[in-house]
């Protein structure tokens, strides 16, 4: 039979299966444990606050250095008359500071220079639009690129590239609340701040891994005299919210 014959001809090999990559990705995870997260970061600011703050008289000054490092970006009804004197609300506002501040520093569109999530992706994002809505195309594409980059650019464990970031808003967010901590146990409160701030840094790549968008909503209180102490977490693409926020009269 001539060589030509294709019952000789080499037949190509098959394709190679292709590698499940995707296995090894950030998982899914239910809402209930986004839920306990965010809950078990508030309950720390709450607890930090609690211990560690007294309600003595304060110089005007230093109430308005607090409200001055307010993230400025942050529509949000502020507790601030509540520092001034020795309210017992006090706590209302210092609760609400530490937690835009910690907060600030996970979102997506955050400032590369004090972000923990992966500074190169927060850079990049700074340059690009966010979902529009009504293209769930551009929304299924940004939220994979997310959970790509979450993966690549993982921070190493044994490196902790975030602590530097830890470091540097622990002094930014530190300095205001000096004049109201109670002095003999500063150096215990200055280590429970940097906890909260390193779980913090936990749950913002905990979300910003998520193959779904979410986000934090500082609404107002619906009562007259009520503050938002701790946003909402909210479903990004559908406004579900998940966790409703904390919310104290003062």
């Amino acid at each position: 039979m001539p060589p030509g014959d294709p019952k000789y001809m080499q037949q190509p090999n098959p394709a190679p299966a292709p590698f499940p990559f995707e296995e090894h990705l950030p998982q899914p995870v239910e809402d209930r444990k986004l839920d306990l997260e965010v809950a078990t970061l508030s309950s720390m600011i709450e607890q930090h606050v609690d211990n560690y703050y007294h309600t003595d008289q304060i110089d005007p000054a230093d109430v308005k250095n607090l409200d001055d490092a307010f993230p400025a970006d942050l529509d949000v009804q502020r507790a601030g008359g509540a520092v001034a004197a020795g309210q017992e609300s006090r706590g209302v506002a210092l609760r609400q500071y530490i937690s835009a501040v910690a907060l600030s520093c996970i979102a997506p569109d955050g400032d590369p220079e004090t972000t923990f999530l992966p500074k190169e992706a927060v850079a990049l994002l700074g340059q690009v639009q966010p979902p529009r809505e009504g293209d769930p195309a551009f929304s299924e594409a940004y939220n994979i690129w997310r959970t790509l980059t979450a993966y690549l650019l993982r921070p190493d464990p044994a490196t902790e590239p975030t602590e530097t970031a830890v470091s540097r808003v622990l002094a930014l967010l530190n300095s205001p609340l000096v004049p109201f901590a109670i002095p003999d146990r500063d150096a215990d409160r200055v280590k429970n701040l940097r906890d909260i701030l390193r779980r913090a840094a936990k749950l913002g790549l905990l979300l910003f891994e998520q193959r779904e968008r979410w986000e934090f909503y500082w609404t107002r209180g619906e009562l007259s005299g009520e503050v938002v102490v701790f946003p909402a977490l909210v479903r990004g693409t559908t406004g579900e919210v998940v966790r409703r926020a904390d919310v104290e009269r003062v």
